[in-house]
Order: structure tokens, then sequence, then C-alpha cells
């Protein structure tokens, strides 16, 4: 016959064990999000190129001093239409525009970056030969067709208010 159990051992997991089975589960994960992974790292290596890392980790490190500015600004009334109108713009955009627009000002903000031979004032005869560069001219025509939109929109808004 048995014996009756008198005491009940308790297993206790070895933490080298525990940490290798962790290591397997994280490394099965990244296995199976590796397309998401890799695109997670580009994202950070151009954020920490640019700079945006070292912005985003000063205003991480001074979060409370920066959110209270910030809210203190949001919370007056001048801005209360800024940021009903920035939700309401940002809505309607399809993220294709968005992503177009993003990476159009992102290649403006490098050229800012380059030297340029001389730094000097653009004389009028300068800026017209400057319209004949075809990417000049394509970010001209870009913000004039942004305007006339702007035009129409100010227009229909108009005629709304008078009748």
């Amino acid at each position: 016959m048995a014996k009756p159990i008198s005491a009940i051992e308790k297993q206790h997991p070895d933490p080298l064990e525990e940490t290798s089975e962790a290591l397997a589960e994280i490394g099965e994960k990244i296995a199976n999000s590796r397309e998401a992974v890799l695109k997670t790292l580009d994202i950070l290596q151009e954020m920490q190129k640019s700079g945006v890392l070292d912005i985003l980790y000063g205003l991480l490190k001074s979060r409370e001093k920066v959110g209270t500015v910030m809210i203190e600004q949001i919370n007056q009334p001048k801005y209360h239409h800024v940021v009903k109108n920035g939700f309401q713009l940002l809505a309607t955009l399809e993220s294709e525009q968005l992503e177009s627009i993003f990476n159009a000002m992102k290649k403006g903000i490098e050229q800012l970056d380059q030297p340029t031979k001389k730094q000097q004032s653009l004389s009028l005869w300068g800026m017209m030969k400057a319209v004949r560069d075809p990417y000049i001219n394509s970010a001209l025509s870009m913000m004039l067709h942004f305007l006339h939109g702007v035009g129409k929109g100010l227009e229909s808004q108009k005629q709304l208010k008078e009748s």
C-alpha cells in the first residue's frame, strides 16, 4: 500500500530556464511579424537621422512641463477653433494624400539643409529663371491649385452666407 503524502514540494522554475523561454517566445513573435518589426526599425532609424527621436526624447524627459504649457495654450478660447478645424481637416484627407503631402514637405525641408553656392538675396530675374526649374514649377503649380481651391471654398461660403 502507498504511503500518504505528508508534504508537497513546490517546484521552483530555474531562472535560467525562465529567461530562455521568454527569449524564445519573443524571438517567435518577432519572426512571425518580421515585416512590421523591420518597418518599425526603419522608422526609428529615420527618426534618429532627422533628429526627431532626440526631440521626442527631450519632450518625454520634460513631459510634465511641456504638457502643462501645451494644455494651458490649447485651453485658451482663441485656439479652440484651430484644434477643431485641424482635426476636421485631417479627417477629410485620404491617407495617400497625407503621405504625398508629408513626403513632399520632407523633401523640401531636406533641401533647406543643403548648402547653397552663395547666400545672397534672390533678384526678380533669378526668380524668373528659377520658375523654369521643373521642381520649382511643379511646386508653384501645386500651390496655385491649392490657393484656387481655397478661393473656391471661400467663395462658396460667402454665397451661402448671402443667401
